[in-house]
């Protein structure tokens, strides 16, 4: 489908006039039209578009995505070769891995290549620990994407892994090293149990309460953001004025307008017939809230609400739900949902199903 998926990105790049409006957006294509020409092999201007996305992706901290754009600057400089940069970069995909564990199957080739330069260079330190990396990476690929886990072609299958972590650990502790991984094994497991029992107990709690609450979901305390209008031109705003923008706010919440895709406070101001100054001012000092929070707990609300009411939206995959509420992509989607309801849309959802089949 590599002919459909350029031809998309060619269309995104085209439409994206507005690059200060959906910067974001922007990063993504320059992401997949980075991956598309080094999939050409034309290696110098994918690191133009790379490079771009890096840039774009680190600004607005979308680490999952960056992750992926390291690893295919790590691969761009394999193929060149420069064995520095492309280390630089695959390094840089472990640690994002190790800070904020988001795995997709694209990113392992990183760790084979890293085990070969190990390898290659006589590490086995090094070689044990991305071999280590390299299992775990391969346990979460296997639990989260299960129908794609037996089909991705690997240098590297786990018992071969497994056999080359052994044969290095005997190596480096022999006698010790049977004892030493069965206590840190029993330890633990022992841990990850009890840690798993005390997180299920939470979360069964924290359904309970969002079940009870639903209707009227606690909203997270943010900080209001300093108003745009500057405090003399506050002066300019009536009671009236003040009272009329809340009524407004009142009917675009129960007409659902707040469902509709790509908002933005402008957008917003504009379909409330007032201005974005006076939008700001009333959210932020009226209502104690700002836009961005406001939007976000009246879309995560109302998804809240379907899946409570509506078993049918129990079996929408997490992009329907996304698309369901407005929201631009699963990963901003289940970001919002686990901040304002308090636990992850799955956790969520398989719970709601537990007590359906109960009743």
């Amino acid at each position: 489908m590599y002919s459909k998926e350029d031809s998309l990105i060619q269309i995104g790049l085209a439409k994206l006039h507005d690059t200060k409006e959906l910067t974001l957006e922007y990063g993504y294509f320059q992401k997949g039209k980075g991956v598309q020409l080094l999939r050409q092999h034309r290696l110098d201007e994918s690191l133009k578009h790379l490079q771009i996305a890096d840039e774009i992706l680190s600004d607005k901290e979308d680490y999952a995505s960056l992750t992926t754009v390291y690893f295919y600057l790590g691969k761009l400089f394999v193929e060149k070769p420069d064995r520095a940069r492309a280390l630089l970069y695959l390094r840089k995909v472990d640690s994002m891995v190790n800070k904020y564990y988001f795995i997709t199957p694209e990113i392992r080739s990183a760790y084979e290549h890293l085990i070969n330069d190990a390898k290659k260079n006589g590490d086995r330190e090094k070689q044990l620990y991305y071999t280590d990396q390299l299992l775990k990476v391969d346990s979460v690929i296997s639990a989260d994407f299960v129908l794609l886990a037996s089909k991705i072609h690997s240098e590297y299958d786990r018992k071969s892994l497994v056999e080359d972590k052994n044969r290095l650990e005997k190596e480096k502790h022999r006698g010790l090293v049977i004892t030493c991984l069965f206590i840190g094994t029993t330890v633990v497991s022992s841990f990850l149990l009890v840690r798993s029992r005390r997180k299920a107990k939470q979360l069964d709690l924290k359904y309970r309460e969002i079940l009870k609450n639903y209707k009227n979901p606690p909203r997270a305390e943010p900080k209001p953001e300093n108003s745009t209008v500057p405090s003399a031109d506050k002066k300019l705003y009536t009671e009236e004025m003040i009272l009329t923008v809340k009524e407004k706010l009142k009917e675009f919440e129960a007409e659902k307008m707040f469902l509709n895709k790509n908002l933005t406070l402008t957008i917003v101001a504009k379909m409330l017939g007032t201005n974005r100054n006076l939008l700001s001012y009333v959210l932020n000092d009226h209502l104690q809230t700002n836009f961005t929070m406001y939007l976000k707990q009246l879309r995560i609300g109302y998804i809240t609400s379907m899946l409570i009411e509506n078993s049918r939206y129990l079996n929408y995959t997490v992009d329907t739900l996304a698309d369901a509420c407005g929201m631009a992509n699963r990963k901003i989607f289940a970001a919002h949902f686990t901040e304002v309801i308090g636990m992850k849309p799955s956790e969520f959802i398989r719970r709601r199903k537990e007590e359906m089949n109960k009743s």
